[in-house]
């Protein structure tokens, strides 16, 4: 056995083991490995990134919300988690503007349910822009002029397009899509709930965490 194959035979049986208390998820049947993978961290980092690829007009994203929240705020410290809003047709596209800009702005966490509600709840049409500047002067104590700015901006355009190719490269199909350190897409042929989707976003984080620890002690 040459020196590559010896250190991942090693590092796989070091995240077996670690992994051994955990439920018994399998691939295909619980998550799936992406075709194209990126480590979204170096192996000293005790932090996965875990990526949701979401809509505002997706209903399950909006009722993955309550849920996701308890978690994040559970596996705090351990989870970077960032959102991705995808554009599957041109009605999204103010969507995922009015997100991005909500980001560039810092607002996000003052407009993000409100978006949510005013879609699922209140049934208004919000690609609409000028429900869009009402929302962002009320909720996200922003004025029209700053709004528009970061609306209609370049860092705006790059974010989508930076979300498109993600969804290209990973071949997202559907929202809400969890991935995890841009490796693993949380969700199978027998996950139902929710909460078993993130029950297996667990396991994945803790599946990268045994790994990195894995590589640092075969490095050390």
């Amino acid at each position: 056995m040459n020196k590559q194959l010896f250190l991942l035979a090693v590092i796989a049986m070091f995240a077996t083991v670690a992994v051994a208390q955990s439920p018994d998820f399998r691939e295909i049947e619980h998550y799936r490995k992406l075709p194209t993978q990126f480590n979204t961290a170096d192996i000293d980092s005790d932090v996965v990134t875990v990526t949701e690829m979401f809509s505002y007009s997706c209903i399950h994203c909006y009722n993955l919300e309550p849920d996701l929240k308890e978690w994040k705020e559970r596996r705090a410290g351990m989870v970077d988690f960032e959102r991705e809003h995808v554009v599957f047709s041109g009605t999204g596209l103010n969507l995922a503007r009015a997100f991005y800009a909500a980001e560039e702005l810092g607002v996000t966490e003052k407009i993000h349910d409100y978006m949510f509600s005013a879609i699922h709840v209140s049934s208004l049409r919000m690609n609409n822009e000028e429900l869009l500047v009402r929302l962002f002067e009320g909720r996200g104590e922003t004025d029209e002029a700053t709004f528009r700015a970061a609306f209609t901006g370049f860092a705006v355009e790059n974010r989508i397009r930076r979300s498109d190719a993600l969804v290209r490269t990973w071949r997202i199909q559907g929202t809400p899509t969890l991935v995890v350190d841009g490796r693993y897409i949380a969700g199978g042929t027998v996950t139902r709930t929710n909460k078993q989707i993130l029950t297996v976003v667990d396991f994945l984080v803790d599946k990268v965490l045994a790994e990195r620890r894995a590589m640092r002690e075969v490095g050390s």
